[in-house]
């Protein structure tokens, strides 16, 4: 560290110059980050995955990703002035860059798009060009702005609301980043006054803050270099932010109290810079590795999500720990007894006085009777560590999304029309042996099997496939005059897989649902299809 000091020192203006043209070139991309940064969540290597990779590229299917838009309070489909309404709404939203198909009661005559109250609904696949889904939300929702103003203007209380996977992801992240950001941006004064208050000088408080900010930003900077290779989550943004600020102030408030220390000990600045290095310096960099640690065995999570929580949080900490044994001691270095300028009237010069103060008796009082406090300081502790019993892993019942959020109030909307359960549709991929396909008897029989099987489950309202297209025993002439978009939606290229969408019934909760699933995925594929090899 001695050796690293003297480095500091000897070349500190070249040092902070180096630090401040980082920050500068990084600054913008930390800026564009946002945008940039995917919105929703991915598991790397799940079994949902691999069936919309199979749907994506065996079926080429224009729904493998799809989006939900609810028109509430307008005329239902099946009458002349709502049908009029519904191919309004499909030719302003076939006009959107990324929508491959829609499906409405335009296109199926089927009762689901007709509830008892008001209103329909459209399912939009979407298809994004760079394969983002969340950057076809905002598309989506201005191609419709306009169009649900008119509506109103017509039928008020009429909405258009897109909800669906993909807008639920984009909403929950946008909107938690946005009060992550007020509440940063809140807690900051907060901290300065603090740390005037435990430095006794503006200048010195005002260093931690500088830092702190400088390592966020150049931890966006490099992430949005991260992100081009390795897709990272939008989350990354929240916890780089208020991580790099705690770490990073933290990391500064050590390095300016021991400078501090040194200067009223008769030390040079650039001796006092040095001692910094080596004494602080040393904790900080054995802090930063126990923390650094901890972040990196995220990394090795399947999930966008909690690896980003690791990139982001070794960005901020390794920069952080940088920042303190090296920019921070060359500038205060370049201040000398500057550092104490602003000084606060009748404010003690705190962190580094040498006075004994109220901390200095109290370290006594603990050293002197470690048992006593270790005693009583376990009570409150295990208090609070006893409320982890009560901790539930499982989602929250009801429409449990943040207030306000247009997702949500469009999962309302669906509820209201007692089409809750399509939000919530399971997908299930049968794929046949090589020696069979849909055009045989044996590969038909398996699939309608499967179709009655979840039919029967008194948790599922409806069940959708190609043997309820055709609820016949053997392959129907017919099925081989579907349409080409029929096709893509249920039949892979070669016949040898189909997929049936099994839709919950509005009664049940999102943990029922998940129970469903785990129940399905344990099901024996040859048993129910009753062909083997499938």
């Amino acid at each position: 560290m001695r050796r690293v000091g003297r480095i500091v020192v000897e070349h500190r203006w070249w040092v902070v110059l180096a630090w401040v043209l980082l920050a500068g070139a990084l600054a913008p991309l930390a800026a564009r980050l946002g945008g940039e940064l995917e919105v929703s969540a991915k598991v790397g290597g799940s079994e949902a995955a691999a069936v919309d990779s199979v749907l994506l590229h065996d079926f080429h299917s224009p729904f493998a990703h799809y989006a939900i838009l609810v028109a509430a309070g307008v005329p239902s489909p099946n009458t002349r002035q709502g049908a009029a309404i519904l191919d309004g709404i499909i030719n302003r939203v076939d006009t959107v860059q990324g929508v491959s198909a829609t499906l409405s009661y335009r296109d199926a005559s089927d009762s689901v798009f007709l509830p008892p109250s008001h209103g329909t609904f459209l399912v939009v696949g979407l298809a994004p060009k760079n394969g983002r889904i969340d950057e076809l939300v905002p598309r989506l929702r201005d191609a419709t702005a306009a169009l649900a103003s008119e509506l109103a203007a017509s039928h008020p209380g009429a909405t258009l609301r897109w909800t669906g996977g993909a807008p639920i992801n984009f909403d929950i992240r946008v909107a938690s980043a946005a009060q992550g950001q007020k509440a940063e941006a809140s807690a900051l004064p907060v901290t300065l006054v603090l740390l005037v208050l435990a430095f006794g000088a503006v200048t010195a408080a005002i260093l931690p803050v500088i830092g702190g900010a400088l390592v966020v930003v150049i931890a966006l900077g490099l992430a949005s270099m991260i992100n081009h290779v390795w897709p990272l989550s939008i989350v990354l943004q929240n916890i780089a932010t208020m991580i790099g600020l705690g770490v990073g102030i933290d990391y500064a408030l050590l390095s300016v109290g021991r400078f501090r220390e040194g200067l009223q000990a008769g030390l040079l600045p650039h001796d006092a810079a040095l001692e910094t290095i080596e004494h602080a310096g040393k904790t900080i960099a054995v802090s930063g590795i126990a923390v650094c640690i901890g972040f990196v065995a995220l990394l090795f999570v399947p999930l966008n999500e909690m690896r980003s929580v690791g990139v982001g949080g070794v960005a901020v900490v390794g920069c952080s720990v940088l920042m303190a044994i090296t920019l921070l001691p060359a500038m205060l270095a370049i201040l000398g007894p500057l550092v104490d300028v602003g000084h606060i009237p009748g404010v003690r010069r705190g962190c580094g006085s040498g006075a004994v103060g109220v901390w200095r008796t109290w370290g006594r009082f603990v050293i002197a009777r470690p048992l006593t406090v270790l005693c009583i300081s376990a009570v409150p502790l295990l208090t609070l560590a006893w409320q982890a019993r009560r901790l539930n892993p499982d989602l929250p019942r009801g429409n449990w999304l943040p207030r306000g959020i247009e997702a949500g109030r469009g999962i309302g909307d669906m509820v209201r029309m007692h089409r809750g359960g399509i939000l919530n549709s399971v997908r299930v991929l049968v794929q046949l042996p090589p020696s069979s396909s849909l055009a045989d008897t044996a590969g038909w029989s398996a699939v309608r099997n499967v179709t009655l099987a979840l039919a029967k489950d008194h948790r599922i309202a409806r069940v959708a496939s190609v043997a309820t297209l055709f609820p016949v025993l053997a392959p129907p002439p017919a099925l081989f005059q579907m349409s080409p978009r029929q096709q893509q939606t249920l039949l892979s290229a070669d016949w040898r897989a189909t997929v049936i969408e099994a839709t919950p019934k509005d009664s049940l909760e999102i943990n029922d649902i998940t129970q469903l699933v785990r129940d399905l995925r344990e099901l024996n594929a040859e048993q129910i299809t009753e062909l083997r090899g499938a």
